[in-house]
């Protein structure tokens, strides 16, 4: 990005845990060239991408009593806090990333604009729709009105899939354009070493479960994501729960951790499923791991435009995933991958058991998705488009 004098990026995110909207931000913060771009990162919390952005020399402003859910008190105060924020720094661009940053941010970011001499751009990226999660009618009415409010409020709105401009806003759909998201090439740990080292990180593993983990016969099914109500864990413990009837040599293990862990683990003691179903928790790097697994499952039921999918393409990792969000964009059903609909368990036990039924087929649905991945979804071109999008809005500035 050649500038005639060295800008200013702002970046604010709600949670400083690590997820795809932080990682997304991480990749844009951390690739910009310090000696022409000034980036700083406001978050919540002192978590992951707080740590892993410190490392990299990118200064944070922790953000205090950023919560994920709505407090109107709260709103109040972050409001204030933001505008604070943008007077003390003067931003060219304010770049926000989720639902309620968006919200709070962008109308903060017009206010400041009124009172400076040098007013910013407003940036908003939606990683999926928040009224499109699992709630009921009022209250996915209130966050689409906000939703629509952050839209109009921010000068571009990056939808990270297509899926995210199809629903209806009005008299602001032109300022929403879409840029994939993307990865960068990596290698990832061998399939042998990556199970060792899983299986290490199992708490309370019994003899048993061990020795039935490393058993070349038994098949790894895997989620990596927070335990979070919109990944959609209970849908895929029922498909296990029901698939171990008749297929014993299966294994579903789940990296990550959140909310619904002690439900979880409630739900494997009730059925019984110690043996086949493995909560292994937070680790570090977890795409590392991928190739420990002969199937990645992701059955979300909202989700934008997952890295976790990208990931386990790049490793060649045939994939079960949800229909939703721009997961569609990704994998075509039964060429480079199967999709399931979403909230519904009987798909994913279905679609597990074909792809376990021939080995071949899971080679070849692999392939497919990996040479499409590799094609269309690197991370030198989201970040260009990116890049191109900021020079665009600092010229409309000028």
């Amino acid at each position: 990005m050649n500038y005639h004098r060295k800008k200013k990026i702002l970046y604010a995110i709600t949670k400083s845990n690590w997820g795809g909207a932080q990682r997304y931000l991480f990749d844009l913060a951390t690739n910009l060239n310090p000696e022409t771009v000034d980036v700083i990162v406001a978050l919540g919390g002192a978590g992951e991408l707080k740590k892993r952005l410190e490392t990299n020399n990118i200064r944070c402003i922790s953000l205090k009593k950023l919560e994920r859910d709505i407090n109107i008190f709260k709103e109040i105060s972050l409001f204030f806090t933001l505008l604070s924020l943008y007077r003390r720094e003067r931003p060219d661009i304010i770049h926000l990333n989720s639902s309620k940053i968006g919200g709070v941010g962008s109308l903060a970011g017009r206010i400041y604009n009124l009172l400076s001499h040098r007013p910013a751009k407003i940036i908003f990226t939606a990683h999926g729709w928040a009224f499109e999660e699992h709630r009921n009618k009022l209250a996915k009415t209130i966050i689409w009105i906000v939703s629509w409010i952050t839209v109009v409020c921010s000068h571009k709105t990056i939808g990270v899939s297509k899926h995210q401009k199809k629903p209806r806003m009005p008299w602001v759909s032109h300022k929403i354009v879409t840029i994939h998201n993307g990865i960068e090439p990596a290698t990832y740990m061998r399939k042998e070493d990556a199970r060792k080292k899983i299986i290490e990180n199992i708490p309370a593993l019994s003899a048993y479960a061990r020795t039935f983990l490393l058993n070349p016969d038994t098949h790894w099914i895997g989620t990596i994501g927070e335990l979070h109500p919109n990944k959609g864990f209970p849908y895929a413990l029922h498909a296990i729960n029901a698939l171990t009837a008749t297929l014993q040599n299966i294994a579903y293990i789940i990296i990550g951790d959140g909310e619904q862990r002690d439900s979880i683990l409630q739900y494997i003691q009730s059925k019984n499923l110690h043996d086949h179903v493995f909560l292994v928790g937070y680790i570090p790097h977890a795409e590392n791991y991928v190739q420990a697994f002969d199937i990645f499952l992701l059955p979300s039921i909202k989700e934008g435009f997952p890295y976790v999918i990208l990931e386990s393409a790049r490793a060649r990792i045939p994939i079960i995933a949800t229909a939703i969000g721009g997961i569609p964009e990704i994998i075509e059903h039964k060429h480079s991958g199967m999709l399931a609909r979403p909230q519904n368990s009987e798909d994913i036990q279905e679609n597990i058991r074909y792809m376990l039924a021939e080995q071949y087929r899971r080679e070849k649905m692999a392939d497919a998705l990996y040479r499409k991945v590799t094609k269309n979804f690197g991370i030198k071109n989201m970040l260009e488009k990116t890049w191109g999008l900021y020079r665009t809005v600092l010229l409309q500035q000028n």
